[in-house]
């Protein structure tokens, strides 16, 4: 007998646990999971004692633009975006759709792609990641010790360069270039890639050699990141432009991103494995700190791979820290030159001694 969407529950008993007051209650119906290359999850749910259901979606605002009607959208949706992103917020889209009709069954049988369309836009959930205590103070013993530290994240390319001017990663008085497609996208071989400088696009760089070009001559020199500031500038990389270097771009090109590169935003986890073993290829000894599970692979594919977490990041990596912060890293560094230095002292004494026994005897 054919199974019939409309039922109730289908052939199913279903027990239920209620709240003891007279709360508003949901049920989940079916869930979909986060996904680093859509970057975004759903859900179905439905009211208690109603026919009718509702699919909530929460992910990166660049993915609300695929699934959501364009009307929904406010005039302004990207000054906002661009506005949190820039102070350094976390942002996060949401968007709903409602379904006048949805039974269980009905439920467990749509697919993702049928969830995940015509939606409506419903606002931006802001978040604040402050930054830990002792971040700014490893970061610059880091540098001044010569050892170069770089951002790998999967946030907006914006809040990631504002959390590194923050933390002294970046130089906040530098220009910082950043890569959009002027034509094409991150799967076409022929597309074309321009460089701009975050603080004044008039500013840009060589396609082929990722070089400042000279200003324009009707540039406005009241900006406070002038031209002068060029010597040290940076390069911020998001996840699309890597893809498109890696596949597609001439070998000093990604050389040149590689060293220059700073930040790199909107990262798959694939993504973060492969700058791993590409900055291992031009011959850096690489060290990864990661506290999640998109973190697995670069963990593991670093020279030194070190989790700031118990949960699944840990099983990658060689060394896990009790203190969940990057003040680790100076203490790894520092016991691992001791245990260089000890291994070759070792070394020297067990050669002097059969030097010294060999011409005594």
């Amino acid at each position: 007998m054919a199974e019939n969407e409309d039922d109730e529950q289908g052939s199913l008993n279903p027990s239920v646990a209620r709240p003891p007051d007279e709360s508003r209650e949901l049920g989940i119906l079916k869930s979909f999971e986060f996904v680093s290359q859509l970057r975004r999850a759903s859900v179905i749910i439905r009211h208690f004692g109603q026919k009718s259901g509702d699919i909530f979606v929460k992910g990166a605002p660049e993915s609300m633009r695929e699934i959501c009607r364009e009307e929904s959208f406010p005039s302004d949706y990207e000054e906002l975006l661009s506005y949190y992103t820039h102070k350094g917020y976390r942002v996060i889209g949401c968007a709903t759709k409602h379904i006048p009709r949805l039974s269980w069954v009905k439920a467990q049988k749509m697919t993702r792609a049928e969830a995940e369309r015509g939606l409506d836009f419903v606002g931006f959930i802001i978040f604040e990641n402050k930054l830990k205590p002792t971040t700014e103070a490893v970061l610059k013993e880091l540098v001044d010790s010569g050892i170069g530290a770089v951002m790998v994240t999967g946030d907006n390319i914006l809040t990631a360069i504002s959390v590194a001017r923050e933390c002294g990663l970046l130089d906040c008085n530098a220009h910082c270039f950043v890569p959009r497609f002027a034509r094409g996208n991150a799967r076409d071989p022929t597309a074309e890639l321009q460089w701009e400088s975050i603080d004044n696009s008039t500013l840009t760089l060589d396609q082929s050699t990722l070089l400042p070009l000279p200003s324009p001559p009707d540039m406005d020199v009241s900006l406070p990141y002038h031209i002068s500031n060029l010597r040290n500038y940076s390069l911020a990389v998001s996840g699309e432009a890597f893809r498109w270097i890696l596949d597609y771009a001439p070998p000093d090109v990604l050389q040149r991103m590689l060293v220059q590169g700073k930040v790199f935003a909107r990262m798959s986890p694939d993504e973060k494995h492969e700058l791993v073993e590409k900055l291992k290829s031009i011959d850096y000894c690489c060290g990864f700190c990661g506290d999640g599970a998109n973190d697995c692979g670069a963990l593991k594919a670093a020279d030194v791979g070190i989790s700031l977490s118990e949960a699944e990041s840990s099983v990658a990596a060689p060394f896990t820290s009790r203190v969940f912060d990057i003040r680790c890293v100076l203490e790894i560094i520092r016991e691992g030159r001791a245990a260089l230095v000890t291994s070759f002292s070792c070394f020297k004494y067990m050669s002097l001694y059969s030097a010294i026994q060999f011409t005594t005897s």
